[in-house]
This record gives structure tokens, C-alpha cells and sequence, in this order.
């Protein structure tokens, strides 16, 4: 019986400590993001983006992280209003890239993405981020409420947003 429970026991704190080491490992990566330089910024002139319909444009895209090997090659994709998508494709193959241009966290290196007519370079990054909602592969909450978690991409939103944003994502 006490070398089952050693066991059991030994098995927890490995799992402890594996769990841990992963946690030291998100907040490293957070700390890498969040101080580096910003090398995209806005436009002299950028205007907040209105969206009326959601129509996305990809017109003739490429990008290649700055390299010779392009890992999106002039794409064309519109994505109409209330449509949905999925992309698929082995790792590597440009997917998140996709998103990361989308979301403007790199500039283009050919071509243009619209919303709803105004190629995102035009717009203020704020305005462009705070209309997109996106839900990543590997997720987590922070040690807070749901209501912490769902207003931590928004610090000033009150709590009918807040509600209002939970109705939306079918959380409330």
C-alpha cells in the first residue's frame, strides 16, 4: 500500500513540475513578445477602420518573413460577410501567418488586404484589432473571473459589454 502511494505521490509532482516548467515557458514567451520593438506601425494619417459588412480581401498576398522563400505566395481569398472559413494545411504551410498579416502584425510584402474596401495599412492597428475576435489553437484563462478574462482585451469595458460580449461568444 505505501508503494502504491509513493507512487501515485511521484506521479503528481512530476506532473507538477512539468506543468510548471510549461508555465515558466508561456510567461517567457509573453515577456519576449511584449518587450520587443515594434516594427510595424501606423500610417501618418491612419484612420480608425469602420466596419459595416466583414468582407475580407486578400488581393495577390505574398510574404516570406523577409526571406527568399515565400511561405504565402500571391493569394487571392475574399472572405464574404457571415461566411466561414477553415484553412487547412500541414505545420508550416502559412496558416497562422494568414491571420498574424490580417491582424497586421507584419506589413505586407505584396499585395493588399481589404475590409470591407480599406486596405488595412490605412487604418489605425488599435481599430483593426479591436474589430477582429479570434480564438487560438492553444488557449488559456488567466487566474480571474470570466468576466476578468472576457474584458482583458478591452480594460476599459463595462460590465453590460462585458455580458454583451459573453451573449455573443454563447458564454454567458
Amino acid at each position: 500500500a505505501m508503494a502504491i502511494r509513493l507512487n501515485g505521490i511521484s506521479h503528481w509532482v512530476m506532473w507538477e513540475m512539468a506543468a510548471l516548467f510549461e508555465h515558466i515557458g508561456t510567461v517567457q514567451d509573453g515577456i519576449t513578445t511584449l518587450s520587443k520593438r515594434r516594427s510595424v506601425v501606423d500610417h501618418p494619417g491612419a484612420v480608425p477602420l469602420r466596419v459595416t459588412r466583414g468582407e475580407i480581401a486578400f488581393e495577390d498576398v505574398s510574404f516570406a518573413y523577409g526571406g527568399s522563400n515565400a511561405v504565402i505566395d500571391r493569394l487571392s481569398l475574399t472572405i464574404r460577410p457571415g461566411e466561414k472559413i477553415g484553412l487547412v494545411g500541414r505545420s508550416g504551410a502559412g496558416k497562422s501567418t494568414l491571420v498574424n498579416l490580417l491582424l497586421r502584425f507584419h506589413d505586407l510584402e505584396q499585395g493588399s488586404i481589404r475590409i470591407d474596401g480599406h486596405d488595412i495599412r490605412g487604418v489605425t492597428q488599435e481599430s483593426l484589432r479591436g474589430a477582429i475576435g479570434m480564438v487560438t489553437q492553444d488557449t488559456s484563462l488567466l487566474h480571474r473571473s470570466i468576466a476578468a478574462n472576457i474584458g482583458y482585451g478591452r480594460p476599459g469595458a463595462s460590465r453590460a459589454e462585458i455580458e454583451t460580449a459573453a451573449r455573443k461568444a454563447q458564454a454567458h
